[in-house]
């Protein structure tokens, strides 16, 4: 059918329908009722080995006017897919919504799959973070240990399945009697056991659960005189079915009879990876067309539906061993009374070109928004031959913004997100000296930062690791988080992470997710209450050594942030912190004395945050993970990838262990002495070579010069807590200090805060390690009323 459309120019902030100013305050009582203050964090890298640190910078991107002062500190904490319970946790300090610092990995961590978990200290009505951030990472163990292990799957012929673990000293071959095993498969429970006198222990599988698992590997952790290694094995049961997943999306959201729709759709397995595929479309039982997605998984066609026809899709190419579902994939059903809206082009610069038409509707009320607030309203008259619009944008901020068609009764009968003002770029160009640089070199890096083709100032942060240390599928830049994923669910992934620059996804990724996570019919629904949050206070009480409480009592507390400050408890000894008294430099712990005249008085800390995250990791949604791909990537990783980086840990390993800690030695207050007697080194936080400090005893300073030790002076009735960290800044290793150690750092260069003169420049210095091979720049940042992302490559021989 052809049409013949009338024009229409649409002025954005034209206030010409009588509801605007009802759906307006609808609306804006709908955003505050599901305001989320919007958290980011940048990380140094996705992918980690024992005993590295997570260097970080996190930011609040947006939040409710009543809320920003309230994010006092940031929350992080690391859930391994298995178990979903954190296994390392540490507060930091935010200021004006800012924070930084790094998070210490143990040496002793599991190897797999993990979500580090931002969050802050305001909650909401649900009792979970009002702002929530997660960043999937990737943990290598890379432990040399004085014996070797090995799993061997065991299964006889009624079908019994165990796994057979041997431990051997890796010198002599000898077994290993008395090993101490962990084992589990996802979040079943942990058994506990010991080797016999030949090294073995067999193990039946049964026991096991391996449908909560993903990946589905049993993990095996093997512990002997201070030594862990672990090993992990596909679970034996029947292989898992991925299935071909195929859905359709009609732009404005419904197939109208005689109509032409643009139909959005997207071809994925049942683990949610993007797959290619080709099908032939098929109207009843006649062919009429050939369709196929790309590799992102998303594809596009045109359709003119017919009235009481069925659509359906049947796939002729995608990827061998995945299945097809046996139901039919179709479309959704043709209606013979609807709406449709037709955008050329929704990633847009400063106006907007669609096209409305209509079956048995003759007006509707045109809302362009983007459900926080309402840009304008307008009735549309829709002839038999539909309407042609154009929207100018003027007014609309960049970002995501959606235009909706209403009936009479403020019913949505249609909807098209679009992109505005995707042309008004902030852009960074980063520019190292050389291309290729020599071990131990120093690498001068430029930057320069314009907005909309103009110099101008900002700030970011930026890092330098090795490049096979990031993943594609954990990339998320600061522009393609703000502008899109916050706004989308489930959006398919980008090959490489950073499809925000590809306005070619953009199109597609609009077209099937034209509807949003909000919903009209709460919206219209009213009764929406402002939203309910609170901080929970850290509190705590006084246990006394003899007798009870029977006035309020002065507890001490040293180490932090004002070296020495005070707490009184009431009456019966309870007391509550405030955040500032909990601040303590990273690398240290508060100490709480009790007291007065009371002697061996001690304190117990009531954190809730404990709770909380517990409660968070529980819930926190991981995705299906092909036990297959999993180990094979985690073997490729040991063996190439991070070779050189095994060698640092043949070097180390023979470092002093302590009592304080898993991998390197602190006394009570967290003081440490590095391989190079300078005291609480800056650049060796966490070596296994690291040893305490002794009172009387002359040591060197970060920054030159030296002092002589005065100890510690805690006392064993003491209490630790950690407290909540002022991060640290990363130390740049100039290689001044002589050694034939060799040093395999992979992280180079972190910067938290890196600023931008007024004419938009900035440069970075710092010295390759002893590591070749290609290295990654990355910055993320804000400059104006834009963000911005960039990343660049330089060589190592």
């Amino acid at each position: 059918m052809k049409y013949l459309l009338t024009f229409i120019l649409f002025l954005c902030l034209q206030h010409a329908y009588g509801q605007t100013d009802d759906i307006s305050s609808r609306m804006a009582a709908y955003a505050l009722a599901k305001n989320s203050d919007q958290l980011y964090l940048h990380t140094d890298k996705h992918i980690y080995t024992n005993n590295e640190q997570i260097w970080f910078s996190a930011w609040m991107l947006q939040c409710g006017s009543d809320s920003v002062p309230l994010h006092h500190f940031l929350s992080l904490m690391l859930v391994p897919a298995d178990l979903q319970v954190p296994v390392k946790q540490q507060k930091f300090a935010m200021n004006n919504g800012y924070s930084y610092g790094s998070l210490q990995l143990p040496d002793s961590i599991a190897p797999g799959e993990y979500k580090l978990v931002a969050s802050t200290n305001i909650m909401g009505a649900d009792s979970l973070p009002l702002a929530l951030f997660t960043q999937d990472i990737r943990v290598r163990s890379l432990r040399q240990s004085e014996f070797v292990a090995a799993a061997t799957l065991l299964e006889d012929t009624a079908g019994r399945k165990d796994l057979l673990i041997t431990v051997r000293n890796k010198t002599s071959g000898q077994p290993v009697r008395d090993a101490e095993l962990s084992l589990w498969c996802g979040n079943s429970k942990v058994i506990n056991a010991r080797t016999d006198k030949n090294g073995m222990y067999r193990q039946n599988l049964l026991v096991f659960t391996a449908a909560s698992a993903s990946p589905a590997v049993v993990i095996a952790k093997i512990k002997h005189k201070g030594d862990v290694e672990y090993l992990q094995h596909k679970w034996p049961g029947a292989a898992l079915v991925r299935e071909l997943d195929l859905r359709f999306y009609p732009e404005g959201g419904s197939l109208v009879s005689e109509i032409p729709c643009t139909i959005g759709w997207e071809s994925k397995s049942s683990f949610g990876e993007a797959v290619i595929t080709q099908a032939v479309l098929f109207e009843g039982q006649r062919p009429i067309d050939t369709i196929k997605t790309n590799e992102q998984g998303l594809g596009r066609f045109v359709l003119v539906p017919r009235a009481g026809a069925t659509y359906q899709v049947k796939p002729i190419k995608w990827p061998a061993g995945m299945l097809l579902k046996q139901a039919p994939y179709t479309l959704p059903t043709v209606l013979v009374q609807g709406m449709t809206c037709s955008v050329p082009k929704a990633i847009t610069g400063d106006s907007l070109r669609l096209s409305v038409f209509a079956n048995g509707y003759s007006q509707v009320n045109m809302v362009v928004h983007n459900f926080r607030r309402v840009f304008n309203q307008q009735a549309l008259s829709v002839k038999p031959g539909g309407v042609r619009v154009l929207v100018l944008l003027n007014e609309i901020p960049k970002g995501l913004t959606a235009i909706t068609l209403l009936d009479s009764n403020g019913r949505p009968l249609a909807e098209r997100l679009f992109f505005a003002h995707y042309n008004h770029k902030a852009v960074c160009t980063i520019t190292p000296d050389q291309k290729v640089y020599e071990k131990r070199q120093k690498v001068t890096v430029s930057f320069q930062l314009s907005n909309n083709q103009q110099p101008v100032t900002g700030f970011a942060a930026v890092g330098c690791a090795q490049a096979n240390r990031f993943e594609h599928s954990k990339h998320q830049d600061l522009e393609s988080f703000a502008y899109l994923y916050t706004e989308l669910q489930d959006a398919p992934p980008y090959r490489t992470g950073d499809g925000f620059r590809d306005a070619g996804y953009l199109e597609d990724l609009l077209l099937v997710r034209g509807w949003r996570r909000y919903s009209w019919q709460e919206l219209l629904a009213g009764n929406h209450n402002p939203p309910v949050f609170n901080s929970p206070a850290i509190t705590g009480y006084v246990v006394p050594g003899e007798g009870k409480i029977r006035k309020p009592v002065s507890i001490t507390l040293l180490g932090g942030q004002n070296s020495v400050t005070f707490v009184k408890t009431d009456a019966k000894g309870r007391f509550q912190f405030s955040f500032d008294q909990l601040q303590v430099p990273q690398e240290k712990k508060l100490f709480l004395l009790t007291g007065d005249k009371i002697e061996k008085n001690t304190v117990v800390i009531e954190d809730p945050y404990v709770a909380l995250n517990k409660k968070l990791a529980s819930v926190i949604p991981f995705n299906k993970t092909d036990p297959d791909k999993y180990l094979q990537y985690a073997q490729d990783m040991m063996l190439a990838d991070l070779k050189k980086v095994k060698q640092l840990a043949v070097v180390t390993v023979k470092g002093y262990r302590g009592a304080n800690s898993t991998f390197s030695a602190t006394n009570a207050c967290g003081d440490f002495v590095c391989s190079y007697n300078k005291l609480n080194c800056y650049g060796h936080v966490g070596d296994p070579g690291n040893r305490p400090p002794v009172k009387g005893q002359t040591y060197r300073m970060n920054g030159g010069g030296v002092i002589v030790y005065a100890g510690c002076g805690m006392g064993e009735n003491n209490k630790e807590y950690e407290g909540i960290k002022l991060g640290k800044e990363f130390y740049v290793d100039d290689f001044s200090e002589a050694s034939g150690v060799p040093k395999y750092i992979s992280t180079i260069y972190w910067s938290p805060m890196f600023t931008f003169d007024k004419d938009g420049k900035a440069s970075a210095s710092f010295y390759t390690s002893d590591i070749s091979g290609r290295y990654r720049i990355v910055i993320n940042g804000v400059a104006g009323n834009n963000l911005f992302y960039a990343t660049s490559f330089f060589d190592v021989k």
